[in-house]
């Protein structure tokens, strides 16, 4: 007599041998079960396939063929795991927990202009800069000319690769820990993102040189003030700066100031006396900023000074499938992002030092 099916061998057989519609909700159900995704939003059977379990055990299984199914489990377990189709499919289960932290931690990303490119040569990240002033007209109707566009002191940059491969064990796949496993690669994006604001804020602190060979900020080029440690007359000294800033025609440049980027330790003071003064300007808060120097910026829109080079067709971390060992059981997951970042120019930016 054979012997009767466990409980989870009639579920795998139900999700391996049921139609398509129910097959493709395990997908989303390994992404409820992560809470990435609102149980409210996904596939009708999604309650259905939560109540009976085994979520990422019965999705791996339905990639083994029917037969070993039904008269060996464990090795259809494994087969389905070692499944390229299982595989991939829990890589882009982790790519939306990687990519949904990550976005939610981007206000790094407002102070930088986004630069593209297609490859991981080094890159002039100059931009034309289209100023330009009116002059008067004569009565005979003729215009004086004036060079209008401008290539602005920039500096090379290119791309650089960071990543790591994980291994998610063949325990934590039959124990059902996706809420686990969804995580660790939540850190990821948020690592990420740190890294990238880190990269940027220290980038903003190197004084970085141009390609005219003279740094960022010097007095020289009106956009360096000693007047000291955050505060409201700090604050109103550099503000005179960035508006009295001149362009690449030599006309004052009557920028807004868009955000403050201050260390640390100006967090409360700086938010307070913006606050109290009823001024549009965002404040940002760099623990990689030491010392008492702080950044008035104007929007990147307009006058960019710092630039996120990323490769065309993607600014976020990818998550991919890495065959694993044979000996390691599980899936191995790679995950890497793509970034660097670059100085684009100097008008638009006000360093102040603290000392």
């Amino acid at each position: 007599m054979p012997k009767p099916a466990t409980v989870f061998d009639q579920k795998v057989a139900l999700h391996t041998l049921c139609g398509t519609q129910e097959l493709d909700a395990l997908p989303e159900a390994a992404l409820v079960k992560a809470g990435l995704l609102k149980a409210s939003a996904a596939h009708p059977a999604i309650d259905r396939i939560l109540d009976q379990g085994h979520v990422l055990a019965t999705w791996a299984t339905t990639f083994a063929p029917p037969d070993v199914v039904a008269t060996n489990l464990s090795k259809a377990q494994v087969m389905g795991f070692n499944s390229n189709d299982f595989q991939f499919g829990l890589a882009s289960v982790l790519q939306s927990a990687t990519v949904q932290t990550f976005r939610l931690k981007q206000e790094h990303r407002k102070l930088a202009r986004r630069v593209p490119v297609r490859n991981f040569l080094e890159h002039d990240t100059g931009h034309i800069d289209a100023d330009t002033s009116l002059l008067p007209v004569n009565e005979g109707g003729e215009f004086q000319h004036s060079t209008g566009l401008q290539l602005v002191n920039s500096a090379t940059a290119k791309v650089q690769s960071y990543g790591r491969l994980y291994h998610v064990s063949r325990e934590a796949l039959v124990n059902d820990d996706i809420a686990a496993i969804g995580r660790l690669f939540s850190n990821v994006g948020a690592h990420a993102a740190r890294l990238e604001s880190r990269l940027l804020h220290e980038l903003l602190a190197s004084n970085a040189t141009l390609s005219d060979s003279e740094p960022m900020f010097h007095a020289d080029h009106n956009n360096l003030s000693t007047a000291g440690a955050f505060s409201a007359t700090s604050l109103q000294a550099a503000m005179t700066l960035l508006r009295n800033q001149l362009t690449p025609v030599g006309e004052k440049c009557d920028l807004d100031a868009y955000a403050v980027v201050v260390p640390s330790q100006y967090e409360l003071l700086a938010r307070q006396i913006i606050r109290e003064a009823g001024l549009p300007i965002e404040v940002h808060v760099s623990c990689w900023l030491s010392g008492d120097d702080w950044y008035l910026l104007a929007d990147p829109l307009e006058a960019p000074v710092l630039g996120l080079l990323h490769i065309e067709g993607g600014d976020t971390p990818t998550v991919m499938a890495d065959k694993a060992r044979i000996e390691t059981g599980g899936v191995m997951i790679s995950a890497m992002f793509i970034t660097a970042v670059a100085a684009l120019g100097r008008l638009g930016a006000v360093k102040v030092t603290g000392s």
